[in-house]
Order: structure tokens, then sequence, then C-alpha cells
């Protein structure tokens, strides 16, 4: 009597219980191994790629920064820092590589700082030659004051890369709707892993004292957009590399 009191509990549960199981196992494992020769990794934009003064900031350093494979701000990055005479400060910074779409500002929120606001420019609004997304995130920090992040995404083959074309977006969206013969339909053919294309992000830090007026947070939508545009021209030689 108990064991058939808990078996009609259990069975309307399986259903569900199948559904959510299906949904982590019968998903495609992302394949993230990266690898970029020497010569290619030379032939991004360096020290003399971006202008020495942009706007209002005028550069004050330069540095290349090496990390572990998997670090989750990329193997490698370019930073330029400016600075302006009203104690404003710009940090610009070219990381690579990635697969596919990584969300920068939890990058910043693991560092100390607050996310307040998390915008996507539309593309055509964007006032670039490039018709491509950018992600303006607004910060705060005790320390550092207030943050105005923008950062940009682009793949091995030069192409914009946003979230809504990535693989974790497409599997997030399907991940609940599979039907069994989903289900089966992966048990019998063999399990590939998916392999997103290598991506390059362009980003730029702006920190001051006081939040931004709305016009000076356009001003810095320029800024970020002359120097993600250079960036991205600059960057031709070791995307036809990576290829």
């Amino acid at each position: 009597g108990g064991n058939r009191y808990w078996l009609l509990l259990l069975v309307p549960m399986l259903p569900l219980t199948v559904i959510a199981y299906s949904g982590i196992l019968f998903a495609d494992p992302l394949d993230y191994s990266l690898s970029l020769d020497e010569g290619v990794i030379e032939s991004f934009p360096g020290k003399r790629s971006l202008p020495k003064q942009v706007q209002f900031f005028q550069q004050s350093s330069y540095q290349d920064e090496v990390r572990d494979r998997d670090d989750l701000l990329g193997q490698f990055s370019r930073i330029w820092r400016y600075s302006a005479q009203d104690g404003e400060s710009l940090v610009a910074s070219l990381d690579f590589p990635f697969r596919g779409w990584h969300p920068l500002w939890e990058c910043y929120e693991n560092a100390g700082w607050t996310r307040l606001q998390t915008t996507r420019l539309e593309k055509d609004a964007s006032g670039s030659e490039l018709d491509w997304p950018v992600f303006q995130v607004a910060l705060s920090s005790n320390e550092q004051g207030y943050g105005l992040l923008f950062f940009s995404m682009f793949d091995q083959y030069g192409k914009p890369y946003d979230f809504d074309g990535s693989f974790v977006h497409q599997r997030d969206e399907s991940r609940f709707n599979r039907s069994i013969l989903d289900i089966i339909k992966k048990i019998l053919v063999s399990h590939k892993s998916v392999q997103e294309p290598m991506t390059i992000q362009f980003q730029t830090l702006f920190t001051s004292e006081r939040p931004l007026d709305e016009e000076s947070i356009l001003e810095r939508q320029r800024t970020f957009l002359i120097l993600r545009d250079e960036v991205y021209r600059k960057s031709a030689r070791a995307i036809q590399a990576i290829r």
C-alpha cells in the first residue's frame, strides 16, 4: 500500500523530470578550445595603432597583457590609457581570443563595480560606418567613482558578433521546446560538440568623479566609435591570418 502511494506521486512528475534532464543532457556541448600562432598574435593592433589624442583625451600609456588561456578577460589584451584635463580617464582595450559571446559587465561586477544600467544601442543609431551593435553599461564604484563602459565584438571573419546570434542564446530559446523525436534523434545520431567562431572584443571604460549628462554620454559614444573603427580597420591583417 505504501509503495503504491509513492508511485502515484512519482508518476505525474516523470514527464517534467525527463524534460528538465533532457534539456541538460542533450544540449550540445560547446568547444571552447583556442589556439593562436605567435605570428597571428603579433599582427593584432599594438602600441602605435591608436591616435595619441582622441577628442579631448590624451594618450598617457600603453601595455600588453598576457593571461591564462582560459581567463574570462581573454588571453591577450592591448591596453591604451588616456586622460583628460578635468581628471576623467579613458581605458581602451582590445581583448582576444574568445569563443562566441560573453557579457563583459560580469568581469567588472567581479572586480567590485556595481552595474546601474545596460543598454544595447541600435546598429543604425551608432553613428559609425560599421553597422554593428554596441553595448553601453553604466557603472559605479566606491573607489573609482562612476564608469561608462562601451564594447563591441567581432568574429574571425571580420563580422560583428551579437548575443542573439550565439549558440548559447539559441540553445536557451529551444531547450524546453524539444519534442520526444528530438531526444530520440540525439540518441541515434553521434553527439558532436559545437564550435562557435573565435571572437575579438574592443572596449572603452570612461571613469569620472560625477555621473555624465546625456550630452557627455553621446560624446563618449563617439569617442568609442572612433577608436573601435580604427582598431577594427587595423585588425584586418590579424583576421586574415586567423583564417
